[in-house]
C-alpha cells in the first residue's frame, strides 16, 4: 500500500474518532490506524515533557505501521509538538493549526476557548492572537470534567445540565478547543443563549484535513477505508467502541 493511502490518528483517547469517521465516510481509497492513548489519558493533566514523551511514541508506532500521514487529533498533543521535532514536519497534522487559522478570520472582537488545563495553561491561543487586528479579548476556560465525560461514557446526569455554563460568560462566541468536546456540540448549543456562536475545533480540521488530503491525488472511488483501532490500555477500553478495539503498547 502507498503510504499515503494509510494515515494515522493520534489521541488520548476517543477523540480523534470525529476525524477518523469523517476520513471512513470521504470514500478515499485508504487504511486508518487510530491510536488512542488512552493509558495516559487525560492529556490536559499532565506537564508538557510527558506529553511530548507519549506523542514522540505514539508518532513512531504509527510510522511502524506503516502510516505516511499521522493526524495529531488532540489538541494538547498538536499545541506540545510546536516544541518537538516534529514541529516543520509535513506528515505530521496537528489540529490547532488550521484551527487557529479559521479564528484569524472569523472578525470577531472577542473568543471564550473551552479547552483542557493544558491548553489554558500554554497560552497558546492567546498568545498566538494576542495581535490579532479585531480580537480583544480571548478568555480560556479548563473543563478536564467534560473531557471524562466523554472519554468514560458518563450520562450527562452526572454532570448537570450545560446550561449552568453560560453564567461562567463564556459568550458570545465560544471556540471548543477539546477534540472530546465533539461529541457534546449539541448539548452546548442546546442550551447557549441567542446569538451565542459555538465553533468546534475539530470539525473545523475535519474539513482542513479532508481538503489537504484530496490535493494529494489519493484515489476516490467510493469504497469505505479499513480501519484499525489500537488502544494502549486494552484492560479499560472507552465505552464508546468497546469490542471492537485492539491493543497494543507503545514503544518504550
Amino acid at each position: 500500500m502507498n503510504k499515503i493511502n494509510h494515515i494515522g490518528i493520534f489521541d488520548s483517547g476517543v477523540g480523534g474518532l470525529a476525524v477518523a469517521n469523517a476520513f471512513l465516510q470521504s470514500g478515499f481509497a485508504l487504511h486508518i490506524t487510530y491510536l488512542g492513548d488512552n493509558a495516559f489519558f487525560p492529556f490536559g493533566e499532565k506537564n508538557i515533557e510527558e506529553i511530548i514523551d507519549r506523542l514522540d511514541k505514539g508518532i513512531r508506532l504509527l510510522r511502524s505501521k506503516g502510516c505516511g500521514i499521522s493526524i495529531i487529533a488532540c489538541n494538547t498533543a498538536s499545541i506540545a509538538i510546536e516544541e518537538t521535532e516534529y514541529k516543520d514536519d509535513p506528515t505530521i497534522w496537528p489540529i490547532t493549526r488550521p484551527v487557529l487559522s479559521t479564528i484569524e478570520t472569523l472578525g470577531i472582537d472577542q473568543l471564550s476557548i473551552l479547552a483542557t488545563s493544558f491548553t489554558v495553561r500554554s497560552q497558546y491561543y492567546t498568545k498566538a492572537l494576542e495581535s490579532h487586528p479585531t480580537l480583544s479579548k480571548v478568555n480560556t476556560y479548563a473543563r478536564p470534567d467534560l473531557v471524562q465525560v466523554v472519554e468514560k461514557a458518563y450520562d450527562m446526569d452526572e454532570v448537570g445540565p450545560l446550561d449552568h455554563l453560560w453564567q461562567e460568560a463564556y459568550g458570545p462566541n465560544i471556540l471548543l478547543g477539546c477534540s472530546h468536546f465533539h461529541f457534546l456540540k449539541e448539548a452546548f448549543e442546546s442550551t447557549a443563549f441567542d446569538g451565542c456562536e459555538i465553533w468546534d475545533s475539530a470539525d473545523i480540521a475535519i474539513n482542513y484535513f479532508l481538503n489537504a488530503y484530496a490535493k494529494l491525488n489519493v484515489v476516490q472511488n467510493g469504497t469505505k477505508p479499513s480501519i484499525q483501532f489500537i488502544f494502549t490500555d486494552a484492560s479499560n477500553p472507552p465505552p464508546i467502541i468497546s469490542g471492537i478495539h485492539k491493543s497494543s503498547g507503545l514503544p518504550s
